[in-house]
């Protein structure tokens, strides 16, 4: 659908209507979910489940359906015992981009069954790269520069994947992606995952909470049986599958991104769980696949239902928005701004703060 399309197919909704019944919105998008065609299209992707397992990896590891026990934790003694560590971030400072440079701060953690969490803070700015210019001009392209060109999930993403590599458990979930593309197709990036995934002695999984940003992910998602796990494809094929409707190469220029992708790509499984009515996707690496899902399954959070994600990766996510409340980061570079100049304040600060309180 292109834009003009979207214009077309809108329709206008009065304020009456929207206050009477929301003007049709809520039952428009209901009908999404029970249309014929939809209900059709999750009948195909069962199907297509049974059709998996005659697919296999060059290892041998079988796509399709295997049916687990969620939420017994006796099944993982090494949760108990301090083995899986789960780590997230989050922005202590989200993006902010001021006239004359941009800022960006994220808190990274990992917690485990028998220790606290151990966090760390990696704060980014245009500061030193603006000092350092020559002139006028090197100043307003190097403003140009980095108010398109960096990339914030790749930022923490990054530093996630660092961390994971310095604390000392064997096997780590991680919240969100295994490998972040973009990071990925970076020089940094590509030889972190490599360093990562290569490593002697710690295995990896990542969990990612929505399925929904994938058509195919969601369609299986759907179809998936209660508890099961289901293996879908390989990283490989899911970046190969996309190449041409994104800047992400299987070919790029740069030998550690092209190593990576060809090398190690094939070898990450990627598939669905569904412990009970949601299904969440992960990524794995196929040589810690049995060992990262029985882990997975044992610590699935099951006495809360829709969310069912590891228990540790509640933990430390909980754990790393208390600490590093961006608020208060937030506050304390306005204070600073305000003691400053009260005109830097009233020009680089969010327009909110300036609204009017309704009564």
């Amino acid at each position: 659908m292109d834009f003009s399309e979207m214009l077309k197919d809108s329709k206008q909704v009065t304020y009456d209507d929207f206050v009477i019944d929301s003007g049709g919105i809520a039952d428009d998008i209901i009908e999404m979910f029970t249309n014929p065609l939809a209900i059709e299209v999750q009948e195909i992707y069962k199907k297509d489940i049974l059709e998996l397992k005659n697919i296999k990896t060059d290892k041998g590891t079988v796509f399709g359906l295997r049916k687990l026990n969620f939420g017994d934790i006796s099944q993982a003694p090494e949760v108990l015992s301090g083995q899986v560590a789960a780590v997230d971030g989050t922005f202590a400072l989200p993006r902010q981009d001021y006239s004359t440079g941009s800022a960006v701060c994220v808190a990274v953690g990992s917690a485990t069954m028998t220790r606290t969490l151990q966090d760390s803070l990696h704060y980014w700015s245009s500061t030193k790269a603006l000092k350092n210019t020559q002139d006028i001009d090197d100043f307003l392209d190097l403003r140009q520069e980095h108010l398109y060109k960096p990339n914030n999930s790749a930022f923490m993403r990054y530093f996630e994947a660092a961390h994971a590599l310095k604390i000392d458990e064997k096997f780590i979930f991680f919240d969100g992606l295994l490998c972040d593309e973009w990071l990925a197709n970076t020089k940094e990036g590509a030889a972190l995952y490599r360093e990562m995934l290569e490593h002697p002695n710690k295995k990896f999984i990542g969990v990612i909470k929505s399925c929904k940003k994938n058509l195919m992910f969601s369609q299986y998602a759907r179809a998936c049986p209660s508890g099961s796990i289901l293996l879908i494809e390989t990283l490989y094929e899911h970046i190969n599958r996309r190449e041409s409707e994104t800047r992400f190469s299987l070919h790029s220029n740069k030998q550690e991104v092209r190593s990576f992708w060809n090398e190690l790509s094939p070898r990450i499984i990627r598939g669905v769980f569904k412990p009970y009515k949601r299904a969440f996707g992960f990524e794995v690496l196929e040589d810690h696949l049995d060992d990262m899902i029985r882990l997975l399954a044992a610590d699935a959070h099951m006495s809360q239902e829709g969310h069912e994600i590891p228990y540790l990766l509640n933990l430390v996510d909980g754990e790393i928005r208390r600490m590093f409340k961006r608020h208060k980061l937030l506050n304390d570079i306005a204070l600073k701004m305000n003691q400053t100049s009260d005109s830097i304040y009233q020009e680089e600060w969010d327009e909110h703060a300036f609204r009017p309180q309704q009564a």
